[in-house]
């Protein structure tokens, strides 16, 4: 999938992803509304609009690139008169996971009779990774176990001059989004943060931080740099904007993460040292998933790839 071998193309990006008014993002194109209480015809209307914009941006036939496929927005644009065909492209460690995996995760569910009235039948099936796909697009071997039509591209992380910024005496720290965490997970995520930091506070000589997207403007930020603050150790926040994968990577820095896929890729393609913090106080739930019932699997923490942890070392106090 070299840029070369495609005629044109466009980024829709999520807002969460998105740190500029440049354009639009797929939640301001479609403004769907969620819940019971959706007005319908203003829904209607919402996405008449939406797929008119779309087709403005396209300006043609186009083939979809998604990381996933049970996002209303991106089933939207599944459903688009436009849309040719679609492709998975590899995001993080959920494209690890066996289909069976993932069906325990997230499992499939037809539209209901409500959701076919309020988007007009056009959201389809709910699931992580729709069948009838194109092509599955992945970094190496390992992703996307058991599943068809992959192809394994040539791609260069840490091309974003990260190794002149961040030197060896020092540490990335990249902190997930505690957004799909129930209230206890999220307190247990907390107190081990603050149990590594003073780890790499007393390890290293300063902390470059990475927040993720789902943590600004709301409380997962405050928390997470109000316990940054309190370190004796200078910190400094890596920008939104920039591609935390490429600055990790193209640094000689060690790289410590929770149970974030940054944790692996930097384990796959860098030389540096790859840390997690996940077990540090030893209450944290259990990782694999193949034993639990589908009741206890809600979110990528219960359910974490065994090539994680072949790349990954525990942190230790």
């Amino acid at each position: 999938m070299e840029e070369e071998g495609i005629e044109e193309y466009n980024v829709i990006k999520e807002s969460r992803h998105s740190d500029t008014k440049e354009n639009k993002t797929i939640e301001e194109i479609y403004r769907l509304k969620r819940g019971k209480k959706r007005n319908v015809l203003k829904n209607w209307a919402q996405i008449k609009r939406g797929d008119e914009r779309v087709s403005e941006i396209a300006g043609g036939e186009f083939h979809l690139y998604v990381p996933y496929t049970h996002f209303e927005e991106v089933r939207m644009l599944l459903s688009h008169p436009l849309c040719s065909g679609f492709s998975i492209v590899e995001e993080g460690l959920m494209s690890y996971l066996t289909p069976g995996q993932m069906e325990k995760m997230i499992p499939p569910e037809e539209e209901s009779v409500g959701q076919k009235i309020k988007c007009l039948g056009r959201l389809g099936e709910h699931s992580f990774y729709r069948e009838g796909y194109e092509k599955i697009y992945a970094t190496n071997e390992r992703a996307f176990p058991e599943r068809k039509n992959k192809e394994v591209l040539d791609v260069h992380f840490g091309e974003e001059g990260g190794r002149a910024e961040i030197g060896t005496d020092e540490c990335i720290l990249v902190l997930d989004s505690l957004t799909h965490y129930e209230k206890e997970k999220a307190c247990t995520y907390v107190l081990s943060l603050s149990a590594a930091l003073n780890v790499l506070e007393e390890r290293y000589e300063k902390i470059h931080y990475k927040l993720h997207p789902d943590s600004y403007g709301n409380w997962q930020a405050d928390i997470m740099t109000a316990a940054l603050g309190r370190l004796r150790c200078p910190v400094r926040e890596i920008p939104r904007s920039a591609s935390i994968e490429d600055v990790a990577i193209g640094s000689p820095a060690d790289v410590v993460v929770d149970l974030s896929s940054v944790g692996l890729y930097c384990g796959m393609f860098s030389d540096g040292n790859v840390y997690s913090f996940h077990d540090i106080l030893s209450t944290a739930d259990s990782t694999d998933c193949d034993r639990k019932p589908a009741s206890e699997v809600s979110n990528i923490a219960d359910c974490v790839p065994d090539v994680f942890w072949e790349y990954v070392e525990p942190l230790r106090k």
